[in-house]
């Protein structure tokens, strides 16, 4: 009977070698049965990753079939490793050799020929290969587009509900009880930045595991009116009767002629202060000396005089001492529902609205074509929930033996219920599989990773199946950069400093931190690390003189023989790179020809390569705007701007403003005419045509930035129609953060943040501001998912009550202290992934701290590192200075520099010449072979239709409108005579024949500007007089949604003061029209 199988978990810590791993169990299969690949699906998070994995196979596998000397030493070294890892399928080395020289070059020979079949990519990749083969069943529409982001389309589906408070009552009133909500709480009303940012909870894993039920329940706005209600109800009821209560306590002891100061702790939290605070609406639990004097009944000093305590005597006989018993009740009873409420109140009006944006987020996605990369593991986790595994193997035309999956510490929920059956069902043949991972380097909790998964679930899921494998020697570092991080990551220090901290029994660091501990490799000895502790300043923020002691550091570097893509920075935040940057740019600006000569202070980050920070870039997309809008100043000023700065101009004339016209005398000769012949051109014609008339691409410092923006230009292209005004929309909403690839061989230094480094090393790391807090600060403070609702506020399915510490005292605390707990970790965690990045060396700043209380103070890394670095072993030097001290081990080993290859420069960006004779086809081109105009159907047919209406104002345009489809590729030249005559028979048939007759002034695609800054473009509205016709046109089948849409379009023209609309929807090949 053939055992079970086995679930590898390898906890990879930095730099040991797991890619290594991951290649090397992926071989062991292959090399046993060269066929294997087939069976093997390995996944990862990333496509450099995946890209990666592939070529150490391929490479392995190529180096493992040479007959020479390097493939025998190869050989011999690889089944050593396989004997000892895998001794069940390989039990003897020399056998193993000969299988190995034997089966490698067919394993390689193998998977090039059948390459489609080599599965190692995301598991993005590897859903969206299920989500195909499964559309139909899911009723997602053939020919759909993947999109990445989901911001757009969720600000997109806010804007929508947001446009229907004009027209649905119940959304109104809840929006209205909202703003009064927060006015009340003296908080902004901001209600579009709000609800947009409790509304990314419904891409929350969280959110998508509730059930149709409990969404539809949160959507009910009665059913949250009520809840509503009753939480507010919770709040106002302990506020109301403990500001009574404590009214009646500062009366009785006022009338007995007692102050605060006669009362023990006087005014620093006696009994007579708390009760005049309460009374003012103070809602804080009592302190000790509350408790004290409410227990033993005594309110006043021995010290105090014989009037004063007969005065007490008389309040007591009054009834104080029943009030402060009372309100030790009030306290003990209620306080913990009181601040469940308190916690809710700013999010419980937005969470009712939760499900009706998840619906919108789906009609809006379905409108465009789009499916979300987002909802794939949830749609996948419905398909497999009955555990037909056999079933989904049959619809994607494989069945694996073996799965192999990366990164596992970053493995949301839902990806692991999906995988959990499919390596279930392998198990229970006697498959083995593997995960790798190291939660220490689990960051991205905000995406929805789960770092529990691999610390302890998948053990708890399969048992003894699983086989826990620690790689605990480090490939990377040198030997002081492993001592330093061993110091400061072992258990017992910042971890268990952590844990001393939180008091937490739920989560403990350092159990996260067991195996932290790691080896180095003869091969790398020394290294240097340094810590500069910058002690407080009352005349200058330690931060600034990081910046400005940087640039010396820089230089120091750079003498030793490091080159500036040697050095990486490391930051917390966007905002800290972008102060690095400004301070090199701003030093190096000063520097004299000497310096810059002996010194490279080229300094780039993802954020100084944004496309849009390029001026022959900005041009263009200010030119697009001019097309959209030519009579603003604006737009004119942005072209002169960025053509001087694009060609090499006397930058001085951008600031200058003397010159006529807004400089437009700077700008080539017929500069407009040329911009206006683009009008009619398809996007990439007309960027392309931008690029030619300014001589943009004969500037080399232009060329990757032109040809990475034509790229964005083309890929939105064939995803959208030609239309300039909707690309310059996306643009300005989301294109402006595309950015230019960088090249890893760029002679610059390089800044990024912790969360983008990961899985990147470098020769020299420098984290210049390594103090960052654990928890978020104000608006941004985390929302705790509660599903496990308590009884109050039952039977709702889900709260979203706001991280705080009174949340201890709440009906949360559990999930509150998980919480919590869990920020620490994060925040460690990026340390430590910040630390292990380096290869020779390491240099850290931060600031001089000591150690606050238990409990929360210091809850952040700079008090957890002062700590640590108290207890270093004693050959790390410490030396002081009147402003900082200097901890120090090692040197900075010597440079071994190795000539590099030479670049390939491209001097340009060329641009062909017009011939009239090519049309590149994009935004849903029909060619003639696949959809005919004759024969309607699909997305690209609806396309073509829009952009051929929006040029017809009467019948009178179809031919010039048709051309124009002809000339952009958007429909085959063959198919133009068919088109016309088919356009006039449907223009003039007798129920539309009156829009298309002149009689009426017509606007076509015309943007209608919402207050929240969105935008709505009918496709057709044709005002007479006072009345006002809007068509909307249709290609597909009648939708309810449809309904919505253009009656939304004929309110939003009753709202700009036309008193008499009507809103008709058209669906063209149906010869439908239906009024909304």
């Amino acid at each position: 009977m053939k055992l079970p199988g086995k679930l590898l978990k390898y906890s990879a810590s930095a730099g040991s070698g797991k890619t290594h791993a991951l290649t090397a169990f992926y071989l062991s299969q292959v090399l046993h049965d060269p066929g294997a690949y087939r069976r093997i699906l390995a996944v990862t998070f990333t496509n450099s990753a995946a890209a990666e994995m592939k070529e150490r196979i391929l490479r392995r596998l190529n180096t493992l079939g040479l007959e020479n000397e390097k493939g025998d030493r190869e050989r011999k070294e690889f089944a050593v490793w396989l004997c000892k890892f895998f001794p069940e399928m390989w039990p003897d080395r020399e056998a193993a050799v000969v299988t190995i020289r034997r089966n490698a070059p067919v394993a390689l020979d193998n998977i090039l020929q059948d390459y489609s079949r080599f599965a190692v990519g995301t598991i993005d990749s590897f859903f969206q290969r299920v989500i195909r083969a499964f559309a139909r069943e899911i009723d997602i529409p053939a020919g759909y587009e993947i999109e990445l982001e989901h911001q757009a389309i969720l600000s997109d589906a806010v804007d929508s509900l947001l446009a229907e408070v004009a027209t649905d009552g119940k959304l109104l009133d809840w929006i209205s009880s909202y703003v009064a909500s927060r006015l009340d709480d003296s908080k902004g009303w901001d209600i579009r930045r709000e609800i947009m940012e409790v509304a990314a909870q419904v891409f929350r894993e969280d959110f998508r595991q509730l059930s149709t039920d409990d969404r539809k329940m949160i959507g009910d706005y009665g059913v949250m009116a009520d809840y509503a209600s009753r939480v507010f109800a919770v709040r106002r009821g302990f506020e109301t009767d403990l500001k009574n209560l404590a009214a009646e306590g500062v009366k009785i002891y006022t009338e007995c002629g007692l102050s605060t100061d006669d009362f023990l702790s006087k005014s620093r939290g006696g009994v007579g202060e708390s009760l005049r605070r309460f009374a003012q609406g103070d809602t804080r639990r009592p302190n000790s000396t509350w408790v004290k004097a409410a227990a033993e009944g005594k309110f006043f000093p021995g010290t105090a005089r014989p009037a004063v305590v007969s005065a007490f005597g008389d309040a007591s006989r009054r009834g104080l001492d029943d009030v402060v018993k009372k309100i030790s009740d009030l306290f003990d009873r209620r306080y913990g529902v009181y601040v469940s409420a308190l916690a809710q109140v700013r999010t419980i009006h937005v969470i009712g609205i939760l499900g009706a944006i998840s619906e919108r987020v789906r009609e809006q996605a379905h409108e465009q074509n789009i499916f979300l990369l987002s909802d794939s593991g949830e749609l996948i986790s419905k398909l497999i929930a009955d555990d037909d595994t056999p079933f989904i193997y049959e619809k994607i035309g494989a069945a694996y033996d073996h799965y192999i999956i990366d990164e596992f510490q970053d493995t949301s929920r839902i990806q692991w219920n999906n995988f959990r059956p499919l390596i279930a069902e392998t198990l229970s043949r006697g498959q083995d599989n593997l995960v790798v991972g190291d939660v220490k380097q689990s960051i991205y909790r905000w995406r929805n990773s789960d770092w529990r998964i691999i610390h302890s679930e998948a053990a708890q899921v399969f048992g003894d199946a699983v086989e826990t494998v620690h790689l605990s020697t480090n490939y990377r570092s040198r030997a002081n950069v492993i001592r330093f991080n061993n110091a400061l990551f072992s258990p017992a220090s910042i971890p268990a400093s952590c844990d001393e901290r939180l008091a937490y029994e739920g989560l403990k660091i350092s159990d996260v931190y067991s195996d932290s501990e790691q080896q180095g490799t003869p091969g790398k000895p020394g290294g240097y690390v340094s810590v500069t502790l910058y002690r407080k300043n009352d005349d200058e923020g330690w931060k600034d003189r990081v910046l400005r002691d940087l640039p010396g550091v820089i230089e120091r570097l750079q003498e030793h023989g490091y080159r500036a893509d040697d050095i990486l920075f490391l930051c917390r935040t966007n905002e800290e790179g972008k102060s690095i940057i400004s301070r090199i740019l701003e030093y190096s600006s000063l520097c004299t020809p000497g310096q810059r000569a002996r010194y490279n202070y080229e300094i780039t980050s993802g954020e100084s390569l944004l496309l849009e920070r390029n001026p022959a870039v900005t041009l263009m997309t200010a030119s697009l705007r001019y097309l959209t809008d030519p009579a603003s100043r604006i737009n004119r000023s942005q072209i002169v701007r960025s053509y001087i700065l694009a060609t090499g101009g006397d930058e001085r004339l951008v600031y200058s403003g003397d010159t006529p016209d807004g400089g437009g005398e700077s700008l080539p000769e017929g500069w407009e005419e040329a911009i206006e012949s683009f009008r009619n051109a398809s996007l990439y014609s007309a960027t392309e045509g931008m690029i030619r008339f300014f001589g943009l691409g004969r500037n080399r410092a232009n060329t990757a930035y032109i040809s990475s923006f034509q790229d964005v230009v083309l890929a939105w292209s064939g995803r959208h129609s030609s239309d300039i005004s909707a690309f310059v929309q996306w643009w300005d909403d989301e294109g402006c953060k595309s950015t230019l690839s960088q090249s890893e061989r760029q002679e610059a230094m390089r800044v990024m943040t912790v969360h983008k480094a990961k899985g990147l090393q470098s020769r020299v790391v420098i984290v210049p501001f390594a103090s960052w807090e654990f928890s978020k600060p104000g608006y941004a403070r985390s929302l705790l998912w509660v599903t496990n609702v308590p009884a109050p506020f039952a039977p709702m399915p889900v709260v979203l009550p706001e991280m705080s510490g009174r949340l201890d005292e709440s009906l949360f605390s559990g999930e509150a202290k998980m919480e919590r707990a869990s920020d620490w970790l994060d925040g460690v965690n990026l340390l430590y992934v910040a630390f292990t990045r380096a290869v020779d060396a390491l240099l850290v700043m931060t600031q001089e701290v000591t150690r606050g209380p238990a409990g929360g103070s210091g809850a952040n890394t700079a008090s957890l590192l002062n700590e640590a670095l108290a207890k270093l072993p004693g050959d790390f030097k410490t030396a002081d200075e009147e402003t900082k001290r200097h901890i120090e081990c090692g040197e900075l080993p010597a440079v071994e520099t190795k000539e590099r290859e030479p670049w390939l420069e491209i001097s340009g960006y060329v641009v062909s010449e017009p011939r009239g004779t090519l049309r590149l086809r994009t935004g849903g081109a029909l060619p003639a072979d696949e959809v005919k105009l004759a024969e309607p159907g699909g997305r690209a047919y609806g396309i073509m239709m829009h952009e051929i209406l929006s040029r017809v104002t009467t019948t009178a345009d179809i031919e010039k409108a048709v051309s124009h489809a002809c000339a952009t590729g958007l429909m085959p030249l063959t198919g133009r005579d068919a088109a016309v005559t088919r356009l006039h028979a449907m223009l003039s048939a007798e129920r539309v024949k009156a829009w298309f007759d002149g009689t009426t002034a017509v606007m076509t695609e015309a943007t209608i500007i919402l207050p929240t800054g969105a935008a709505r473009r009918p496709d057709r509205v044709m005002i007479s007089g006072d009345r006002v016709t809007v068509v909307d046109y249709k290609f597909g089948e009648p939708s309810p949604r449809h309904k919505q849409q253009a009656a939304d379009y004929r309110e939003l023209l009753r709202q700009m003061g036309f008193p008499e609309v009507k809103s008709w929807l058209w669906y063209v090949e149906k010869d439908l029209i239906e009024e909304a």
